[in-house]
């Protein structure tokens, strides 16, 4: 039987055609969501989660997992954390680690409209971690010690 020579040329090769990727640089403030933007979803799990202040774009998945209790949990965590942490600082809710239950990292970020405060949420349930878009809050009161 009569063996092939490779050819020497490389075969041509059809170009592919790509998605367009958005920039890099888009603002940060073009993917924060205002709070009360989040409450107009029909989907009932994106509507709870919206209610205790996670970004409704969290993980599907995530927020199927989530107990009564993690969400129970997620709003006090929030709202602890947007009348007691200052300036840029983290709060972790709940203190100590249970099982089964989500834990809760808010980290505020700069970048927030005046009178308003920008924070970020870091969930971690079950070995996994997701972090979420980042959520402005406008009209918070703060607790006298806090400034900012």
């Amino acid at each position: 039987r009569p063996v092939e020579k490779a050819s020497e040329k490389p075969a041509a090769v059809a170009p592919t055609k790509t998605a367009t990727v958005p920039a890099a640089g888009i603002p940060y403030g073009d993917r924060t969501m205002k709070s009360d933007q989040a409450a107009s979803s029909s989907d009932p799990l994106r509507r709870r989660a919206a209610a205790v202040g996670l970004h409704p774009d969290l993980s599907r998945a995530l927020l199927e997992r989530l107990s009564a209790a993690d969400y129970q949990n997620a709003g006090i965590a929030i709202q602890k954390a947007l009348a007691e942490t200052e300036g840029e600082a983290a709060f972790v809710w709940p203190r100590q680690a249970k099982k089964d239950l989500a834990i809760f990292h808010i980290h505020f970020v700069a970048g927030a409209d005046t009178g308003c405060r920008r924070y970020v949420v870091a969930i971690a349930k079950n070995g996994w971690s997701t972090t979420a878009l980042p959520i402005d809050k406008c009209g918070v009161k703060r607790s006298a010690g806090t400034r900012g």
